[in-house]
């Protein structure tokens, strides 16, 4: 059968990942909010509407921040352990 080998990653390098894709998340609200006030607005819904997404996307991304602080990035996730809650063959049939 096949073995997963005892590879150990670091949860930082997923906090990584994930601090990469917050950036990119609020870059775009504010690439949003800087085209609302450098072209102006075409109502009062736009405006409404980016000013929403904008205070949504620093709210959801403070408390992301805030909820992943408590865990230890130095802790390492080994990927032989992650196959532990398998029990059987995964593919019966074959």
């Amino acid at each position: 059968m096949f073995e997963i080998p005892s590879i150990g990653v670091p949860v930082f390098v997923f906090y990584g990942l994930f601090v990469i894709y917050l950036l990119g998340y609020v870059l775009f609200s504010l690439f949003n909010l800087l085209h609302l006030f450098k072209f102006g607005v075409a109502g009062k819904g736009l405006y409404l509407t980016i000013t929403i997404f904008t205070a949504g996307t620093i709210l959801l991304a403070s408390g992301c921040i805030y909820l992943l602080l408590e865990y230890d990035p130095l802790y390492t996730w080994s990927f032989g352990d992650s196959s532990s809650f398998i029990q059987g063959n995964i593919f019966p049939g074959l």
